[in-house]
């Protein structure tokens, strides 16, 4: 009987390092193929492209309805009365979320001192 149960035990514990060692190597394949040349440079081409992207969008204040126009992707407005006046009411949203921060920091200072 005891001979039984130090064979069991020996299978036990080769099964184990099996096991371990199979998933070592399923881990470093993971590791490989998120490390490989062509996979990173993709990653790192997309990457550039997003961060290009948000600079010419915040370096040249293309504003939401005009990046439609300016990559094509929407025909520009043929109505000047309605550009104007979209154009005043987005200074006026500006000026009041402008405004809303300067309140906030200003009961801010008020009530630290």
């Amino acid at each position: 009987m005891q001979m039984a149960n130090v064979i069991n035990e020996t299978k036990r514990r080769k099964d184990i390092v099996v096991k371990a060692a199979t998933d070592q190597f399923q881990i470093q394949e993971q590791v490989s193929k998120l490390l490989r040349g062509e996979t990173v440079n993709k990653k790192a081409l997309r990457v550039a492209q997003m961060v290009t992207f948000i600079a010419m969008f915040y370096l040249f204040n293309i504003r939401s309805k005009k990046l439609g126009q300016v990559t094509g992707l929407k025909a520009s407005s043929a109505d000047p009365t309605f550009d104007e006046l979209s154009e005043k009411l987005e200074g006026s949203e500006k000026a009041i979320r402008t405004l809303m921060r300067e309140v906030r920091t200003l009961k801010e200072t008020i009530s630290g001192i």
